[in-house]
């Protein structure tokens, strides 16, 4: 997920003024969304245990 943020924020870098700001929100959850998984193995407190089991239901 870090990578996928890291890469959408580079590539839209070069050409901000014309990205939409929808894009550039969804990069930064990405980004913050792997920094918190590798840190503490949890997203807002879900494990991707917890995660998967709200998917299924």
């Amino acid at each position: 997920m870090i990578a996928l943020g890291i890469i959408v924020i580079a590539f839209t870098g070069n050409v901000f003024a014309s990205v939409n700001l929808l894009v550039v929100v969804a990069s930064s959850a990405l980004f913050l969304a792997g920094y918190q998984l590798l840190n503490t193995g949890k997203i807002l407190n879900y494990d991707l245990r917890s995660l998967q089991k709200l998917i299924k239901k």
